[in-house]
């Protein structure tokens, strides 16, 4: 593992009421985690109350801690259906592919 900006990036999202989700995400920039490629490919992740939530991560998110990216459209679940949820990353590591 290298510090966070390059390769694959390990990272968790919080939420108020969406803890805990963990994605590997491919990194598409040298300075940051910039999820371009990772535009538009679905995530899945689980709530606290392990009800499925799936959506899409939104391009231009960077794994620095500061950024929030958007995850859309639970659509498996009722209560949260058709809105975007919005997670706050921190990046965990980042493996230098190849």
């Amino acid at each position: 593992m290298v510090p966070c900006g390059g390769g694959q990036c390990m990272a968790m999202y919080s939420h108020t009421n969406y803890r805990g989700i963990k994605f590997n995400l491919a990194d598409s920039s040298a300075n940051g985690c910039v999820y371009q490629t990772f535009l538009n490919q679905p995530v899945t992740s689980y709530d606290n109350r392990d009800s499925r939530l799936e959506g899409y991560l939104y391009a231009g998110t960077k794994c620095d801690g500061t950024r929030v990216a958007t995850v859309r459209k639970g659509s498996r679940n009722p209560n949260i259906g058709g809105i975007a949820l919005s997670f706050r990353i921190t990046c965990i590591s980042c493996r230098e592919e190849g």
